[in-house]
Protein backbone atom coordinates (compact mmCIF):
# COMPACT_ATOMS: atom_id res chain seq x y z
CA UNK A 1 0.00 0.00 0.00
CA UNK A 2 2.91 2.22 0.43
CA UNK A 3 3.87 2.71 -3.39
CA UNK A 4 -0.42 3.11 -3.54
CA UNK A 5 -0.02 6.05 -1.04
CA UNK A 6 3.17 7.77 -2.98
CA UNK A 7 1.25 8.13 -6.09
CA UNK A 8 -2.20 9.39 -4.11
CA UNK A 9 -3.11 12.95 -2.72
CA UNK A 10 -6.02 13.35 -1.30
CA UNK A 11 -9.28 14.56 -3.11
CA UNK A 12 -9.96 17.94 -4.01
CA UNK A 13 -13.08 19.45 -5.19
CA UNK A 14 -11.11 21.80 -7.38
CA UNK A 15 -7.88 21.67 -9.11
CA UNK A 16 -5.70 24.07 -10.24
CA UNK A 17 -1.79 22.64 -11.86
CA UNK A 18 0.27 25.48 -12.14
CA UNK A 19 3.42 23.67 -11.43
CA UNK A 20 2.67 20.97 -12.64
CA UNK A 21 3.80 18.72 -9.38
CA UNK A 22 0.73 16.76 -8.65
CA UNK A 23 0.41 12.68 -7.89
CA UNK A 24 -1.21 10.47 -10.59
CA UNK A 25 -4.65 9.78 -8.43
CA UNK A 26 -6.57 11.87 -6.14
CA UNK A 27 -8.62 9.51 -3.23
CA UNK A 28 -7.59 7.68 0.06
CA UNK A 29 -5.33 5.16 1.17
CA UNK A 30 -5.60 3.29 4.15
CA UNK A 31 -3.50 0.10 5.70
CA UNK A 32 -5.75 -2.54 3.38
CA UNK A 33 -7.81 -0.74 1.17
CA UNK A 34 -7.86 2.21 -1.41
CA UNK A 35 -10.17 4.58 -3.33
CA UNK A 36 -9.20 6.59 -5.65
CA UNK A 37 -9.63 8.24 -9.21
CA UNK A 38 -7.14 9.29 -12.03
CA UNK A 39 -6.08 12.67 -11.66
CA UNK A 40 -6.61 14.14 -15.59
CA UNK A 41 -5.91 16.84 -17.35
CA UNK A 42 -8.78 16.50 -19.33
CA UNK A 43 -12.52 16.12 -18.42
CA UNK A 44 -14.11 12.46 -18.79
CA UNK A 45 -17.20 11.76 -16.63
CA UNK A 46 -16.83 8.41 -17.13
CA UNK A 47 -13.35 7.80 -16.07
CA UNK A 48 -13.34 4.84 -13.27
CA UNK A 49 -13.41 5.00 -9.26
CA UNK A 50 -10.79 2.57 -8.43
CA UNK A 51 -11.67 0.46 -5.18
CA UNK A 52 -8.94 -2.04 -3.81
CA UNK A 53 -8.19 -4.11 -1.07
CA UNK A 54 -5.72 -6.20 0.49
CA UNK A 55 -5.64 -9.77 0.80
CA UNK A 56 -3.22 -11.60 3.27
CA UNK A 57 -3.49 -15.39 2.83
CA UNK A 58 -2.29 -17.39 5.41
CA UNK A 59 0.72 -19.68 4.63
CA UNK A 60 3.01 -19.40 2.12
CA UNK A 61 0.55 -18.12 -0.41
CA UNK A 62 0.98 -14.78 -2.46
CA UNK A 63 -0.67 -11.38 -1.21
CA UNK A 64 -3.69 -10.78 -3.07
CA UNK A 65 -5.12 -6.85 -4.04
CA UNK A 66 -8.89 -6.85 -5.26
CA UNK A 67 -9.13 -3.90 -7.37
CA UNK A 68 -12.52 -3.14 -8.46
CA UNK A 69 -13.85 -0.26 -11.24
CA UNK A 70 -16.37 1.18 -11.92
CA UNK A 71 -18.62 4.49 -12.98
CA UNK A 72 -18.82 7.20 -10.33
CA UNK A 73 -22.91 7.05 -9.13
CA UNK A 74 -23.72 10.56 -9.94
CA UNK A 75 -22.74 9.16 -13.66
CA UNK A 76 -24.07 6.09 -13.75
CA UNK A 77 -27.34 7.56 -12.34
CA UNK A 78 -27.49 9.83 -15.31
CA UNK A 79 -27.19 7.18 -17.79
CA UNK A 80 -29.56 5.03 -16.54
CA UNK A 81 -32.21 8.15 -16.25
CA UNK A 82 -30.62 9.18 -20.36
CA UNK A 83 -30.72 4.98 -21.67
CA UNK A 84 -34.82 4.81 -20.15
CA UNK A 85 -35.59 8.26 -22.15
CA UNK A 86 -33.85 6.51 -25.68
CA UNK A 87 -35.44 2.99 -24.91
CA UNK A 88 -38.95 4.58 -24.39
CA UNK A 89 -38.60 6.76 -27.28
CA UNK A 90 -37.56 3.98 -29.20
CA UNK A 91 -40.20 1.52 -27.70
CA UNK A 92 -42.94 3.93 -28.90
CA UNK A 93 -41.32 4.06 -32.65
CA UNK A 94 -41.32 0.01 -32.85
CA UNK A 95 -45.05 0.11 -31.70
CA UNK A 96 -45.76 3.05 -34.57
CA UNK A 97 -43.83 0.34 -37.40
CA UNK A 98 -45.66 -2.83 -35.94
CA UNK A 99 -49.03 -0.48 -36.22
CA UNK A 100 -48.01 0.38 -39.71
CA UNK A 101 -45.50 -1.67 -41.51
CA UNK A 102 -45.41 0.16 -44.19
CA UNK A 103 -43.91 3.72 -42.11
CA UNK A 104 -40.42 2.42 -41.61
CA UNK A 105 -40.14 3.26 -45.50
CA UNK A 106 -41.93 6.76 -45.16
CA UNK A 107 -41.18 9.48 -43.18
CA UNK A 108 -41.89 8.15 -39.95
CA UNK A 109 -38.40 5.73 -40.34
CA UNK A 110 -36.89 8.25 -38.23
CA UNK A 111 -39.22 7.97 -35.59
CA UNK A 112 -36.98 4.78 -35.14
CA UNK A 113 -33.46 5.57 -36.45
CA UNK A 114 -32.98 8.51 -34.04
CA UNK A 115 -33.34 7.07 -30.62
CA UNK A 116 -31.42 3.64 -32.38
CA UNK A 117 -28.63 6.59 -33.35
CA UNK A 118 -28.79 7.89 -29.59
CA UNK A 119 -28.55 4.42 -28.21
CA UNK A 120 -25.66 3.19 -29.96
CA UNK A 121 -24.09 6.49 -29.53
CA UNK A 122 -24.74 6.55 -25.77
CA UNK A 123 -23.26 3.08 -25.53
CA UNK A 124 -20.35 3.78 -27.48
CA UNK A 125 -19.37 6.59 -25.20
CA UNK A 126 -20.00 5.41 -22.24
CA UNK A 127 -18.00 2.22 -23.26
CA UNK A 128 -14.73 3.33 -25.14
CA UNK A 129 -14.51 6.61 -22.50
CA UNK A 130 -14.60 4.12 -19.69
CA UNK A 131 -12.90 1.96 -21.11
CA UNK A 132 -9.81 4.04 -22.11
CA UNK A 133 -9.54 5.58 -18.62
CA UNK A 134 -9.64 1.97 -16.74
CA UNK A 135 -6.65 0.24 -19.55
CA UNK A 136 -4.21 3.70 -18.69
CA UNK A 137 -4.91 2.93 -14.74
CA UNK A 138 -4.74 -0.79 -15.01
CA UNK A 139 -1.04 -0.35 -16.99
CA UNK A 140 -0.42 2.14 -13.91
CA UNK A 141 -1.16 -0.07 -11.32
CA UNK A 142 0.35 -3.08 -12.56
CA UNK A 143 3.84 -1.32 -13.92
CA UNK A 144 3.74 0.49 -10.18
CA UNK A 145 3.07 -2.72 -8.41
CA UNK A 146 5.32 -5.04 -10.86
CA UNK A 147 2.47 -7.64 -10.65
CA UNK A 148 2.25 -10.81 -11.84
CA UNK A 149 -1.04 -11.61 -12.29
CA UNK A 150 -3.48 -8.76 -13.64
CA UNK A 151 -6.66 -10.44 -13.53
CA UNK A 152 -8.45 -7.39 -12.20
Amino acid sequence: MQKIAEVTEPYQATRFNFFGNQKAYQGSVSHRSFNFIRILGYRNSFAPLITGTLIEPDGDAKTKLIITMRLRHLVFVFSCLWFSGVFLFLGIAVIQIANEPLAIITKDSLSFAIPLGMLLFGYATVILSFNFESSKSRRFITELLQAKDTSF
